[in-house]
């Protein structure tokens, strides 16, 4: 073998390792990039920010007789969640009362609201939120951004990851309890990349 084609299968091998090197420097220097926001980076930033599972939580108003006899048709009385009382007279003005058992899926406190049910009366009503189930990141199905390459919205599928006993409400007010849901998320750029905006103003992509 001569020594020529020697050299020229060695600055053969050369030049295609320096290629290879150049390629994959251009693609992690892309990659590292904290103005690019791909649907990769999105989710990143998703579960960065503790966004990769949504709770879903059902309002209870309490002091409402006819609310409790709807629920008498549901199991969770029978299993111990809760105390039905269907008198318009009920005790502690609460028609719905929650037992020990239920505590763990109490999303906050009992709150109250006042509304005009007249001209001159007034009503107020007693209200909880209980946890039903939670819906966990599937994937990221599309990003929009504003003119300016600032401002984005990010499109989220999540999928349905679990239930809790109060999820029978759910599916009695909505039989096709969905399966999956979509989420919208609000993207700036800053100087050190892009960040989630918790509370984006009205309008933020327009």
């Amino acid at each position: 073998m001569s020594r020529q084609g020697t050299q020229s299968r060695t600055f053969g091998a050369t030049l295609t390792n320096f290629l290879l090197v150049l390629i994959l420097s251009f693609g992690f220097m892309a990659c590292s990039d904290p103005t690019v926001l791909d649907r990769d980076r999105a989710e990143e930033l998703l579960v960065e920010n503790n966004a990769i599972i949504d709770t879903n939580r059902f309002q209870i108003t309490l002091n409402n007789e006819y609310t409790a006899a709807n629920f008498k048709k549901l199991s969770l009385e029978k299993e111990g969640y809760w105390r039905l009382n269907t008198q318009a007279t009920a005790k502690n003005g609460l028609n719905i009362q929650f037992t020990e058992k239920a505590k763990p899926y109490l999303a906050g406190d009992m709150y109250n609201e006042t509304e005009r049910i007249s001209l001159f009366t007034y009503r107020t009503n007693k209200f909880q939120r209980v946890v039903v189930s939670y819906h966990k990141l599937k994937e990221v199905t599309g990003i929009r951004k504003d003119p300016s390459g600032t401002k984005a919205l990010v499109e989220c599928t999540y999928e349905l990851e679990g239930k809790t006993p109060f999820f029978e409400l759910l599916e009695k007010t909505n039989p096709k309890a969905q399966q999956e849901k979509k989420n919208l998320f609000a993207f700036r750029l800053y100087d050190d990349g892009w960040r989630i905006v918790k509370t984006p103003e009205p309008g933020f992509l327009f």
